[in-house]
């Protein structure tokens, strides 16, 4: 006798399917939501990239759509890259050398031309006198980095006059303790370092949220106060660079003049001024040039010319000076010529 055992499945208990339906929901939440960023992050590099076309200058010096603004931008011969005028030939009548860092270098504006050093050259040459110029400017250069450019190029140049455009990052000779944030998105993982070179989007994403979002850093208002008051080991350095800078000029010509552009608060609807964690230091710098022996040029006057900060402004993202402000430059300094108060060769 057989007996034969009939097999039957198993029941199914219903509690079985909902890890399976849970899975599957949150997969396509998860596939939803990375369409939705990756519609609103393409939507955004499209939009961006219309509306600045040909580019836009931001504070920092990086950047896709920086370098898209930039793309035409003309350098001389000199170390940097730097930009502005050089000379054409051999050494004729008067020689002019121009220091600085991105103010002389011309940060924001596009066209050379606009630059206080090209339009200060063209007013001298428009009174026939002979007159050529070489600008030796770069971006975030400092005092010691002027000293080696005036060492190195002095020489050759020959200059009858050295005009040093002095700036707030002059002095910050060591950045070690520089404030620095440290926003989550910038870490490795994130792609940041790739995105931030080819992304218009995420560029001005980086930057808008790094601007409004608060920070835990000190401001850089408070570093500068506290890293470079007067007698601390910052300031001291500075000071000795900034001598051997007057010394080198000196030994190359009499005629130097320094041009002090002070750090300057520039809030939208409101006048320019001198931004108050800054006002000492400001006013040391002018101290430490009369205290040389040189020409100096207090710029901070050029403040009370403008009701609106913007129109100090070179762009809405950059408080680095307009091409209103490069013009009045120049027409300092062509006074200073014009008055006699530096000689030119005629």
């Amino acid at each position: 006798m057989s007996i034969t055992i009939e097999s039957r499945p198993l029941p199914t208990l219903a509690g079985e399917h909902k890890p399976r339906a849970v899975i599957r929901g949150w997969g396509k939440l998860a596939l939803r939501v990375g369409v939705c960023c990756a519609i609103f992050f393409l939507a955004g590099e499209l939009i961006l990239r219309l509306v600045y076309w040909d580019g836009q200058s931001f504070s920092a010096h990086t950047g896709p759509i920086v370098k898209r603004f930039e793309r035409d931008f003309k350098f001389n011969r000199f170390d940097g890259p730097s930009r502005g005028p050089e000379p054409s030939g051999p050494k004729q009548g008067t020689r002019i050398v121009i220091q600085g860092d991105s103010i002389a270098w011309g940060q924001g504006v596009r066209n050379e031309e606009h630059l206080f050093s090209s339009r200060l050259l063209a007013k001298l040459r428009g009174t026939n006198l002979p007159v050529d110029m070489a600008v030796l400017a770069l971006p975030g250069r400092e005092i010691d980095g002027h000293v080696q450019q005036l060492k190195k190029w002095g020489h050759e140049l020959q200059p009858d006059v050295i005009i040093y455009q002095w700036a707030i990052n002059d002095i910050e000779l060591k950045r070690e303790d520089r404030p620095r944030r440290n926003r989550f998105w910038r870490h490795p993982w994130f792609l940041h370092s790739m995105l931030l070179k080819s992304s218009y989007f995420w560029f001005f994403l980086d930057f808008s949220l790094d601007t409004l979002l608060p920070s835990t850093t000190p401001s850089y208002e408070s570093y500068m106060s506290s890293h470079f008051k007067e007698g601390s080991e910052g300031w001291l350095l500075f000071e000795r660079y900034f001598s051997d800078w007057a010394m080198s000029a000196k030994e190359l010509t009499p005629r130097v003049i320094v041009v002090v552009y002070p750090h300057m608060s520039l809030k939208d609807g409101a006048p320019p001024a001198i931004r108050p964690a800054f006002a000492d230091i400001h006013t040391r710098i002018l101290s430490l040039c009369r205290a040389t022996n040189l020409i100096c040029v207090d710029l901070s006057t050029l403040a009370a010319k403008f009701n609106d900060s913007r129109a100090f402004k070179v762009a809405p993202f950059d408080d680095h000076p307009s091409n209103e402000v490069h013009r009045l430059v120049s027409e300092a300094l062509y006074e200073i010529f014009r008055e006699g108060t530096v000689e030119l060769a005629r």
